[in-house]
């Protein structure tokens, strides 16, 4: 069994000496002058170019010239890496020539958009707090971000423990008739001053899922006459309104009322329950 060749030396020669030489069939030369290979077939003056390619710069890794500039003599397939950029390029010959091209590489572990995630569900949060944003995942994972200060028709189900909350306070003055309270754009705190006579609150964009309670308070500046709301509506449809202790309470002359309503939605139908109660002088 022959032994495996481990190293091979050529013998170098310049080229005018080689292109005068017809040499011996099989024979390979270095050209010592133009960096390249040369076979002869014992007949061919100058031999066959095997190999050619600029080996003056490669200070790195074999097949790969590291240098500010592109080597000469570059073949198909030849690789460059430009050390004043970091950028890699490959030889690339066409009909129009060579040129130095830059392969399109992604990052290992690079995801390319667009990214589509799992949808929410009742069990399954869709978004998670990342330093004081917000990230929301709707039913077509879609991904939006908004400040955690701002979250909307957001659902908080089990236990939710927070530090201090506030409610929005909308001013509405000179109540009469049927006076709409937007809980959407408005909150459930709703303060009214120089109240015309007593008024039916429309309370309008109540959520109408079963099994849930809404609580909305209304605060009122008596002035004499007193006045309050003894009648309420939601979404446009009039409700029975059940007082506290069965009794439709007035206003106290030169007082703050606070009047708290709950509206409870189940089996698809309303229980709206009502209590006023009193707080000093003006």
């Amino acid at each position: 069994m022959s032994n495996p060749i481990r190293s091979l030396r050529l013998t170098g020669n310049n080229s005018g000496s080689l292109n005068t030489s017809t040499a011996q069939n099989g024979e390979v030369f270095f050209d010592q002058t133009n960096k390249t290979l040369r076979l002869f077939d014992g007949r061919t003056k100058g031999g066959f170019q095997l190999l050619r390619a600029d080996l003056s710069n490669i200070t790195g890794s074999f097949g790969v010239t590291v240098s500010a500039t592109p080597p000469t003599n570059a073949q198909q397939g030849s690789q460059w890496l430009n050390t004043t950029s970091g950028v890699l390029y490959v030889y690339y010959v066409d009909v129009n020539g060579g040129h130095w091209m830059q392969p399109l590489t992604s990052p290992i572990g690079a995801v390319t958009p667009p990214v589509t995630l799992s949808a929410a569900s009742a069990f399954d949060l869709g978004g998670v707090i990342v330093d004081g944003t917000s990230v929301v995942i709707d039913v077509n994972g879609v991904i939006s971000a908004v400040v955690s200060s701002s979250f909307v028709n957001s659902n908080f189900i089990g236990i939710t423990t927070t530090q201090l909350s506030a409610n929005i306070l909308n001013s509405i003055s000179g109540a009469f008739g049927t006076v709409v309270h937007d809980i959407l754009s408005a909150g459930t705190t709703f303060y009214h001053t120089g109240v015309v006579s007593n008024f039916v609150a429309n309370f309008t964009s109540v959520p109408t899922t079963n099994n849930r309670s809404t609580a909305v308070s209304l605060v009122i500046s008596q002035n004499n006459p007193a006045y309050i709301c003894n009648g309420v509506q939601i979404n446009g449809s009039t409700q029975t309104v059940n007082w506290e202790n069965s009794i439709e309470p007035t206003g106290t002359i030169g007082n703050t009322d606070l009047i708290t309503f709950t509206l409870i939605r189940s089996n698809n139908t309303w229980l709206v329950t009502g209590s006023l109660s009193t707080h000093g002088e003006i």
